[in-house]
């Protein structure tokens, strides 16, 4: 048993590659740029599902699955072995795809996430379909494993590092605890008088 991840797609993949161009380029429209294009070519792993949460629809009770939004996809970028950034892809309805470039510890701590994720004795198991969960109100990064197969497997959350008060990185918890923990942290933002609502 083990994590599943989808290919990269041909259009992804070109994407990607017109992304690190203007990057390369030092396109102002760029948000991202590549710090030594003279190293090593960049390699770009499988696709991560990116999903946001419906903050308002988990508080009325809504399952967390129909509070999940689907965003686009994220590719961990590879040099050397060494995983430097990630590329980001959101689709918009007529529109050619275009991705985003990030780099920085985001990626080392994704892919050190997803490392821990392999070792838990629960995903030696079973199949886990990868996902990656955002929700910048509450500064969140996660893995989301959406079990697959079995209904009587649960999904897991594993928060990325640095993980926000209340949560270990690196951690698994099952989805009821996480969804009392993003619900306390909503109730104190609003007692506050902030929002959070993605």
């Amino acid at each position: 048993m083990a994590l599943l991840s989808s290919s990269i797609s041909a259009a992804a993949e070109k994407a990607i590659e017109g992304a690190i161009e203007r990057s390369q380029a030092g396109d102002p429209n760029s948000l991202s740029a590549i710090s030594d294009p003279s190293q090593a070519e960049l390699a770009t792993a499988s696709a991560q599902p990116l999903y946001g949460l419906d903050l308002p629809r988990l508080v009325q009770g809504k399952p967390f699955d129909a509070a999940a939004i689907h965003l686009g996809e994220r590719y961990l970028l590879w040099r050397n072995q060494n995983p430097i950034g990630s590329a980001e892809i959101r689709e918009v309805l007529g529109r050619p795809l275009r991705a985003s470039l990030f780099f920085g510890p985001a990626a080392r701590n994704t892919e050190a996430a997803l490392e821990a994720a392999e070792k838990l004795p629960i995903v030696r198991e079973h199949d886990y379909e990868v996902r990656l969960l955002t929700i910048s109100g509450l500064y969140l990064m996660a893995l989301w494993l959406k079990a697959k197969k079995s209904p009587l497997v649960k999904d897991l959350i594993v928060p990325v590092a640095p993980a926000p008060e209340g949560l270990e990185a690196l951690r698994q918890y099952d989805v009821p605890a996480f969804e009392s923990w993003v619900k306390t942290q909503i109730k104190g933002i609003r007692e506050a008088g902030y929002s959070a609502d993605r």
